[in-house]
Formats: structure tokens, sequence, C-alpha cells
């Protein structure tokens, strides 16, 4: 009898194990259902006519894995995906010879800077649509029937005129800190008070001279772009597409904006739900390292500085004396330096390793790195901020010194003017991030914050271009600032009216008041002795 009653109680214990385990299983199913709502397959576009290597690294992280997940992808751009897939198509652009960017930039050119001459680079890299276009024939990708198109708002509107012809919704994808005329295109507020312009050297927290700077700034480069790089865009549009409405038009009605950038490192911004951040899309799994290069850092017991000017600048063509300096410098630790270096050295100390190219973020992960100096490009911030790496800043150009300011006021990194660099300097730099625990306990802060989050990055871009997609276009999620104009936006025509009411009401007053003074005195008794005289 007791034998009976346990198998009895085993197999209704197993019974029900079995059915909570069914029940698990079909819960989760019908949870993948609601979450993960499936998109069918679409046809997708991802048109990028700038040439610039890191803009590209962004959009093809992307636009790769929309095809892993079963999507038809096709990218007009000057670059192939690193690992051919069936569902990749490409349509290849070439460059003139001599254009920008197709070779590396030389540091000198960059060694002093500011805010506008940095917005007109903008300008040089408009005016060589002039030859791209005609060379590369973009309206060829006129021809096919897309779901969607995913399509660079960098420098200029030019293409937002082929996006438009699309007939299909559209996502403007950024690759830095929005441009002030985005930020409006898109109806996010400007807020100079808290938003520095990504050209100029200001973080978000600014005093009285700062707000003051930052806004004179905004109104230089607003004027600017309104007085040049528009009517530019303007009429390269109408050159190549036919008569063109103006193109601030076809920027109201993109679905979406991303931009790759993240509240942790920048700073909270407020912007409305057509603005996405996407910030650290570019960073990929990390990799094994070459077995030279893995024995070398595993070695390095007093850890590794490493030294990199990114994939544009020639790291090499620097003046001899900052070389010298900055080699000085170098050969007195007792930390192991890589260096990213593209020719001989006048004489190397044992410490140092140079190459043209290393694997940056594979290196970034291992754990002796201490400390990693560079331009502050965006895409070597988010590798860095990963893995709570400190930084030395030397910005040369484009959103770089706005990154630098960034990371300065964070308190996770130094920053030093290239011109400014001497032995003197850059030993004290090196020495303070190096020996001061708050850089790199800053630098975790930072890296837990942009690493916490309810979806990856890449997750994040998935889901945003394929709600797109299941809604339409997604009209919904589009700011009504978009079509005001400016005074509208501001509400300065209301504020008007508020003020002009109660004005015309003290000025209707006033001449009452007067009117009824004069009465008075007319009749005082001056008055009736005229009277009198009269009779």
């Amino acid at each position: 009898h007791n034998a009976a009653g346990l198998v009895g109680r085993i197999g209704q214990s197993s019974f029900e194990s079995a059915t909570n385990m069914l029940l698990a299983v079909a819960h989760l199913f019908l949870m993948s259902v609601v979450l993960l709502q499936a998109t069918d397959a679409a046809k997708i576009l991802g048109f990028f006519p700038f040439h610039g290597p890191s803009h590209n690294l962004v959009f093809m992280s992307l636009m790769e894995e929309l095809a892993k997940r079963g999507h038809n992808v096709t990218v007009a751009g000057y670059y192939e995906p690193k690992t051919p897939h069936p569902n990749f198509k490409s349509i290849l652009f070439k460059l003139k010879p001599g254009t920008p960017l197709k070779e590396f930039m030389e540091i000198e050119d960059f060694s002093n800077s500011n805010h506008m001459t940095r917005a007109y680079h903008l300008y040089d890299l408009v005016k060589n649509y002039e030859d791209l276009i005609p060379l590369n024939n973009y309206s060829q990708i006129l021809e096919g029937n897309y779901d969607l198109v995913i399509v660079e708002y960098f420098e200029t509107d030019l293409f937002l005129g082929y996006a438009s012809k699309m007939r299909a919704p559209y996502i403007l994808f950024h690759t830095t800190e929005p441009f002030s005329w985005h930020r409006i295109k898109m109806g996010d507020p400007l807020s100079p008070n808290v938003i520095p312009t990504v050209f100029g050297n200001r973080a978000s927290q600014m005093d009285f001279a700062g707000r003051f700077w930052n806004t004179v700034e905004l109104i230089q480069i607003m004027i600017y772009y309104r007085t040049v790089l528009l009517p530019l865009a303007q009429n390269l549009a109408e050159k190549h597409l036919g008569p063109q409405p103006p193109l601030e038009e076809w920027t109201t009605n993109a679905s979406l904006y991303f931009t790759n950038t993240h509240c942790s490192i920048f700073g909270s911004r407020p912007m409305n739900p057509s603005t996405i951040e996407i910030g650290g899309l570019n960073v990929p799994p990390v990799k094994p390292l070459g077995k030279d290069l893995k024995t070398l850092l595993d070695g390095a017991k007093n850890g590794v500085v490493y030294f990199s000017m990114g994939s544009v600048l020639k790291g090499s063509s620097m003046s001899a004396d900052k070389r010298d300096a900055i080699l000085k410098v170098f050969s007195e630790l007792k930390e192991t330096v890589l260096w990213k270096w593209e020719d001989e050295l006048p004489y190397k100390p044992p410490n140092l390793h140079t190459s043209p190219w290393f694997p940056q973020r594979d290196i970034f992960a291992h754990p002796n790195i201490v400390l990693y100096i560079g331009h502050c490009g965006l895409l070597g911030i988010h590798e860095a901020v990963t893995e709570a790496l400190p930084i030395i800043c030397l910005p040369m150009f484009g959103d770089q010194h706005f990154n630098a300011a960034a990371l300065k006021q964070n308190g996770m990194g130094l920053w030093l003017n290239y011109a400014d660099i001497n032995e003197e300097l850059f030993r004290n730099t090196i020495t303070q991030v190096l020996h001061n625990s708050s850089f790199k306990e800053n630098a975790k802060r930072i890296s837990a914050a942009f690493l916490d989050r309810p979806m990856s990055a890449m997750d994040t871009a998935v889901y945003w271009t394929e709600y797109v997609i299941r809604h339409k276009g997604a009209p919904h999620l589009r700011s009504p600032a978009r079509w005001m104009t400016w005074y509208e936006y501001y509400n300065l025509d209301v504020i008007a009216i508020l003020l002009a009411i109660p004005l015309i009401a003290l000025i209707l007053l006033y001449k009452m008041l007067v009117a009824f003074i004069r009465t008075l005195c007319c009749r005082g008794p001056g008055s009736a002795q005229k009277k009198v005289k009269r009779s």
C-alpha cells in the first residue's frame, strides 16, 4: 500500500512537472508573439552618399544586421559588407581623385581651428558633390521599389530630394551629435542654455559667459547654414533632379531621426519621440587578439597606453617637435605603449610598439589597457566608454572638440590642444590621468550608464526601423513643431498679442487721461475770463 502510494505521488508529481513545463513553454511562446511582433521581410534601401570611413562603419553595422534578420537590403554607398550575405546587395559609388578623405588627412592642417572653420569644412564636402553626382549617377537608386529608405543626414539637405522621390517612408541617420538645424527640423528645442553647438568647445553645463558665447555661435552657424549651405544644396538638387520644393519640406516628412549619441556621455537632451539615440551601434563584439599582440598585452604588467589619431588622420604627419616631445614622454613611462604610426621613428624605446593599424576595439577590451589617447572621434569614444577607459583628447576637427569637452566635464578624461603640446605639458597630463583614480572611477560610472539600457543600441535601431515599416511611416511620432515657422515655434506671435493688448489699453487710457485733463483745463478760470471778454 505504501509503495503504491509512493508510486502514485511520484506519478502525480511528474505529471504536474510536465504540465508546468508545458505551461511555461506556452507562456514563453505567447510572450514572444506579443513582444517580438515579427515584421515581414521588407525591402530596405540604405543611401549613404558621404564617403567618410567612420560614418559608413556605423551605417553598415545596422544594414548588415537588418539583412541577417531577414530583410532584403540594398546599400548605395562606397563600402561593401564585411561578410557577404544573400539578402544584401551593394550599389557601389566611386571617388574622384583628390577628394578629401580619399587618402589620409594631415594633422597640421587642423592644428588651429574654431567653430566657424569647422562649419566651413562642410561647404567643401558639399561642393564635392558637383563632381560626385554625375560621376556616380546617384539617380540609379530611384529605379527600385522599397518599403523603407534610410538616408544619411549629415552635411547637406541635398539627398533628401532623392529620398523623397522613392515614395517610401524614410529615416534620417546622423552619426554625431545633431547639428542645430537638424534639431529645428525634427521639432526638437535648440536650448542654447543647456545644449552646446556641436562645432564649439563647450559641454552642457555652462556659466553665463559660456551660455552667451554658445548663443552667439549658434546664431552664426544658423546664418551660415541658411545663407550658404542650404542654397547650395537647393541648387544642386534642382540641377540634378529638376525643379524642387524647398528641401526643408522633405525633412519634415522624415519618419525618424537616428543619432549616434547617448545621454550618459553628452547629457540629457529635450527631444521628441521621433528622435532616437542609438549611440554605441558601432561597437561590435570582442574578437580574440592575434597571438603576438595577446602575448605582448598579457605581459604588460604595468599596464598599456594606447595612442591613435583615428582612421582618417595620418598620425605620422605631425610635426617633428610634437613627435619628439611625445616620444620622449613615452620613453619615460613604465607602461607599455601602442602607437598607431604609419612611418619610421627616429628612435624607438623598448616599451613602445608601433603599427599602421591595430584592432582597437579588441585591444580596449584587454584588462591591462589603462589609458586611451586619441583625437576624440565618436566611434573611438564609444569603444573606450564601453570598456571604462580614461581618455586624453587631442581634438582636431568636426565634433571632436565638442566630444572632448563632454568627456572633460564628465571627469573621465582631459583635453589637450594639439598646438600647445610640449614635453612638459604632455608628461603632466599623462601623469595626472594615470595616477588620479577619479578618472578611472568616472569612466566606470559613465560606462555603467552607457551599457545599462532596456535594449542594446543595435536592437533599438532594428526595433524602430521595423516599427516604421509596421506603422506605414509612423506619422504619429512626428512633432507638429516641424511645420511651424520660427516665430510660431517660440510662440512669438501669441506673446506679441498678449503684450499688445495691455499696451493698447495703456495707450488708450493715457489718451483718455490727456483728453480729460485738457477738458478740465479748458473749463478753468482763464476760460471763463475769455468768455466774459468776448461778450
